[in-house]
C-alpha cells in the first residue's frame, strides 16, 4: 500500500521531469539563433514563406516554413556566415547574403519581398545594429581576425580578454589587501567586478571547462585553434549559471572547404610561469615564451 502511494506521488514528478528534458537540450554556450519576419510590401507579414538559410563554409542547410505572422527562427546554429533564401507564391525570391552570426547572438533579419514570380530574384542588404536588443547582459566579442592580429606573447586567450572593458588582472586583485585573505589558492588570470578569480566559468565549445570551483581546467588552449570567444561580464540570461562573475564562451574552429594550418615555433624555460603571475626579466633567464615564427599556410582544394 506505501509503494503505491509513493508511485503515486512519483510519477507526476517523472513526467514532468521527462518533459523538461527537450528545453535542457535547447540551451548551448557555443551557438547563435538567426529569426527575423518574411514581410510585404505593405509590412505585412507573409505566412508559409518557404526559408532557407545555407552556410557555404561547412555546407551546413536548414528550411523551414514561416508562421501565421510571417515568422521564422533557427535556433542552435553553429557561428558563420550564412545566406538567408526565402520564396514564396506570388512573390519575387529574396536572398539576403553575408549574415554573420556570432557566438551567443541572436541577429535579427527581415525579409520584405515584392510582388513578382519566383523567377526574379531580389538581393536584401542587412546591417548589424548598434544596439543587441535581444540581449540584456553586458558582453563583448573576441572575433577572429582580432585573435589572428593582437599581439599575444603567452599564446593563451586570457590575454585577448584583458583588453576588454570591465576585465582586470585577477592576479592584480588577489594582491591588494582586501583579496590577501585567499593565501596560495589558485585563481584565473582574469576577473570582473572586482572578483576574486575564483568565480568564472569559461566553457569550450559548450563545455564547461571548470573544476567546479571557478578555477579553469584547461588553460593552455591553442589560440590558433580559436575562432571567436565571447565575455559575458554581467547581467546575462539564466543559460550562464555557475558563476557569479565572468561567463567566457568559446568557440573553436571547425572543419570548412579549405585546408589551412599554423606552425608557431616558441623557446621557452624549463619553469613554466604562471599566466596569472607578473614576471621579471633577469640576467641569463627567459621569463616567458617567445614566439619567434608563425608561419600560417592556407591551401584552397583543387
Amino acid at each position: 500500500m506505501r509503494i503505491w502511494r509513493a508511485l503515486k506521488v512519483l510519477a507526476p514528478m517523472l513526467v514532468l521531469l521527462l518533459a523538461a528534458l527537450p528545453g535542457f537540450g535547447q540551451v548551448d554556450y557555443s551557438t547563435a539563433t538567426l529569426k527575423g519576419t518574411v514581410l510585404d510590401v505593405q509590412g505585412g507579414g507573409v505566412p508559409g514563406a518557404t526559408v532557407t538559410i545555407s552556410n557555404a563554409a561547412t555546407g551546413l542547410s536548414k528550411t523551414q516554413k514561416s508562421g501565421p505572422e510571417g515568422g521564422y527562427l533557427f535556433p542552435l546554429l553553429p557561428i558563420g556566415s550564412y545566406q538567408v533564401e526565402v520564396t514564396a507564391t506570388g512573390f519575387d525570391k529574396a536572398v539576403a547574403k553575408d549574415v554573420v552570426l556570432s557566438v551567443g547572438e541572436a541577429a535579427i533579419v527581415d525579409i520584405h519581398l515584392t510582388v513578382g514570380t519566383a523567377n526574379v530574384t531580389v538581393e536584401v542588404t542587412t546591417q548589424t545594429p548598434l544596439i543587441q536588443t535581444e540581449q540584456v547582459q553586458q558582453a563583448n566579442d573576441i572575433n577572429q581576425t582580432q585573435v589572428e592580429q593582437l599581439p599575444n606573447v603567452n599564446r593563451s586567450f586570457d590575454t585577448y580578454a584583458q583588453t576588454l572593458p570591465g576585465i582586470s588582472n585577477a592576479a592584480a586583485v588577489h594582491d591588494s589587501g582586501s583579496q590577501r585573505a585567499i593565501g596560495a589558492f589558485p585563481v584565473n588570470a582574469f576577473t570582473t567586478a572586482g572578483g576574486n578569480g575564483r568565480g568564472g566559468l569559461v566553457t569550450i565549445d559548450g563545455g564547461e571547462n571548470d573544476y567546479g570551483s571557478g578555477i579553469t581546467r584547461t588553460y593552455f588552449l591553442p589560440v590558433d585553434s580559436i575562432q571567436e570567444f565571447q565575455v559575458n561580464r554581467n547581467g546575462y540570461n539564466a543559460e550562464y549559471g555557475f558563476s557569479y562573475n565572468e561567463a567566457v564562451a568559446i568557440v573553436t574552429k571547425s572543419g570548412t572547404n579549405t585546408l589551412h594550418g599554423a606552425a608557431s615555433p616558441l623557446t621557452a624555460t624549463t619553469t613554466r610561469m604562471p599566466v596569472s603571475t607578473s614576471s621579471r626579466l633577469v640576467p641569463g633567464a627567459i621569463a616567458c615564451s617567445i614566439r619567434i615564427l608563425t608561419l600560417v599556410a592556407t591551401l584552397a582544394e583543387r
